[in-house]
């Protein structure tokens, strides 16, 4: 399931890419402003803020979620961290090596609404200030309700006693 979530990441990283310019350009400045409204408001830093941009971006572009939200306190310094990091990101396509890690907390909505959010943790990988990697960790579903056969329980036969003539 992991894999496929960082497949899924991948093709949409590929897909903006190929968006049309104005798209694209649409996009990039729509998340810009979302970064500063996060430097703003949540007193975030400038990494903290691109993170959950992206994560924002993302997450939502999955069938899983309609939406992703960070309450209050979450991206400040207090609760978000902003860790060195001088390995590889991850296993498999995201094994880059970056020299920053940035983790947040948020909240997902799913499709269709739930009563209760998902509690989701961010991971997004940096190099030279660049974002290079992202995952975060996807809730497993809940299991599927088994339909359990009963037993039924037969009425007692009757004997049937042979009849002396």
């Amino acid at each position: 399931m992991r894999q496929l979530m960082q497949i899924v990441v991948l093709l949409v990283s590929c897909l903006t890419l190929l968006l049309p310019l104005p798209s694209r350009a649409d996009w990039h400045v729509g998340r810009l402003d979302l970064v500063k409204q996060f430097i703003a408001e949540q007193q975030a830093s400038p990494l903290v803020a691109d993170c959950a941009a992206h994560a924002r971006f993302v997450a939502t572009t999955l069938p899983l979620y309609t939406r992703i939200e960070f309450p209050d306190g979450a991206l400040d310094t207090g609760q978000a961290s902003i860790l060195p990091w001088n390995q590889a990101f991850g296993n498999a396509k995201q094994r880059v090596k970056v020299d920053t890690m940035v983790l947040i907390s948020g909240v997902g909505y799913r499709k269709p609404e739930r009563s209760k959010p998902d509690v989701l943790q961010f991971r997004c990988g940096y190099s030279a200030n660049q974002l290079m990697a992202f995952d975060y960790n996807e809730p497993k579903p809940a299991p599927a309700k088994r339909k359990t056969l009963r037993r039924v329980k037969r009425p007692p036969q009757r004997q049937i006693k042979p009849s002396a003539c």
